[in-house]
């Protein structure tokens, strides 16, 4: 069964955290259908929706493993 679940989190608005997120997502074999990074509101802020096609375990894993990163705040699951 194929499903789909989006992780949206607070990060800062720089080139360097996309890549760091999309890296360390790759580097763990998760499929991505989609990435999102929009500005926000507050000056440095940007809001950050990753799409996973995968299974539920593996979401609550990618989770983990973005929660480890500094500047990442997972607002939403």
């Amino acid at each position: 069964m194929n499903s789909e679940s989006i992780i949206r989190a607070r990060v800062r608005n720089e080139p360097e955290m996309l890549m760091r997120v999309v890296g360390t997502m790759r580097r763990r074999g998760f499929r991505m259908k989609k990435v999102l990074m929009e500005e926000g509101s507050i000056p440095d802020e940007a809001f950050l929706s990753i799409t996973l096609a995968d299974e539920e375990n593996d979401f609550k894993r990618a989770k983990t493993y973005l929660n480890r990163l500094v500047d990442f705040n997972v607002l939403e699951y």
